[in-house]
Parts: structure tokens; C-alpha cells; sequence
């Protein structure tokens, strides 16, 4: 069963918070040593099958939260891409449009794990910036 204690201990530790930290501010510590407090955090986390868990619960929750954040970020910066690539197609070379789409480019690989693989379009880009900014 979650009391308040434990549930406010979970609250913390699913912000981001640390063992000890959780536990300071769920529970009433004033009379325990910092070891006492980081021991029955511990204790807490490990071994009371609620709290362990609530805990896995609120982790695949976050984890699908940020997946969501991450599918967001993959749609943006594909529109970035797309909208640069464009403009660069049509002739636009400035430094602005060109740094926008390496900077989109780059930033996808990252966020999608996938390494950058360079194409004929990343050649003849790479070429046109160097001309346009020597």
C-alpha cells in the first residue's frame, strides 16, 4: 500500500531527485544520520514492492512522454529540413539558409541515432557553401 510519505518519496524521485534527497523530503529524518537516511532510501526503492513498482510505472510513463518529445522534434526538424532544402534548390544560397539546413541536418542524425550518410545533395551543398563563403 502507498501512504503519502511513499507516494511523495516516488513524486521526488520520478522529478529527478536522489535517493537521499527523496527520502529528506518525504519523510520526517531529523533524528537520523545522512547513512540512516541514504540506507533506508535504498531500502524504500529496493524492497518494497509498491514503491518498486510505482517507481517502474512513472519511469515507462516518462520514458513515453520523452519518446513523444523526441517524435515531435524528428517532425519539426524535418519540416526545417525540407523547407531549407527547398529554398536551397530554388537557388537560395545565403549563410542563413545553408546553416539552417546543415544545423537541422546535423540535429536529426543526433536525435535520430543515425549517422550522417553523405548523399550527392550533401556534396554539391558542401561545394556551394565553400564557393559562397571564400
Amino acid at each position: 500500500m502507498l501512504t503519502d510519505k511513499k507516494q511523495g518519496f516516488i513524486n521526488a524521485r520520478l522529478s529527478g531527485k536522489g535517493l537521499a534527497d527523496s527520502y529528506r523530503e518525504a519523510f520526517d529524518v531529523e533524528n537520523m544520520n545522512d547513512h540512516s537516511i541514504r540506507v533506508e532510501a535504498w531500502r524504500l526503492e529496493h524492497n518494497d514492492p509498491d514503491v518498486t513498482r510505482a517507481l517502474k510505472e512513472g519511469q515507462k510513463e516518462l520514458a513515453e512522454r520523452a519518446k513523444w518529445t523526441r517524435d515531435e522534434a524528428i517532425d519539426r526538424l524535418t519540416d526545417v529540413l525540407d523547407m531549407s532544402t527547398a529554398a536551397i534548390q530554388d537557388g537560395d544560397l545565403s549563410r542563413s539558409t545553408t546553416a539552417t539546413f546543415f544545423s537541422a541536418f546535423d540535429r536529426l542524425q543526433v536525435v535520430t541515432g543515425v549517422g550522417r550518410q553523405t548523399s550527392e545533395l550533401d556534396v554539391a551543398l558542401d561545394d556551394m557553401v565553400k564557393q559562397l563563403w571564400s
